[in-house]
């Protein structure tokens, strides 16, 4: 079970370190080596939410790169990719844009935004935050291994 979803979070990404290699983008330097890697969708206190979107046993995942993200919802108990979405990003000292770029058909109605985020990383919690469109979210850092509550 655990080989078969890291397999999916590896692919993912590779296909966000292809992606960056194709696409140029400005990136300050400050955080962005601690934002590189695998994020899994939590609550405040890193306790991983499989039941994001009233979906039961879909853990949601976000992989940075060093310009691309992508944003994969995954059935733990059928392990394939239930829907995604891939763009860039930059960052601007605690300011980090999001531009998507590809969705498929569970994310239609995000392609082509640009959504800008206050972020912070401490330890292994990310917490992005936009005060304007109500927007908190909390992703625990979790490499390449998928975890889920006990």
């Amino acid at each position: 079970m655990k080989k078969t979803l890291q397999k999916i979070i590896i692919a993912l990404t590779i296909v966000v370190i292809v992606a960056s290699c194709s696409t140029s983008s400005k990136i300050a330097k400050t955080n962005n080596n601690a934002l590189i890697g695998t994020w899994q969708y939590c609550n405040q206190d890193g306790t991983p939410i499989i039941n994001r979107f009233n979906q039961e046993n879909i853990a949601t995942y976000k992989i940075y790169s060093n310009t691309n993200y992508t944003v994969a919802d995954v059935g733990l108990a059928n392990k394939k990719i239930f829907r995604n979405h891939i763009g860039s990003y930059a960052i601007d000292n605690d300011q980090i844009t999001e531009s998507v770029g590809y969705v498929d058909a569970g994310w239609k109605n995000i392609k082509g935004k640009k959504y800008i985020y206050k972020f912070k990383i401490d330890n292994d919690l990310l917490t992005i935050s936009n005060e304007d469109e109500g927007i908190k979210e909390v992703w625990k850092k979790v490499g390449f291994l998928i975890e889920t509550p006990n």
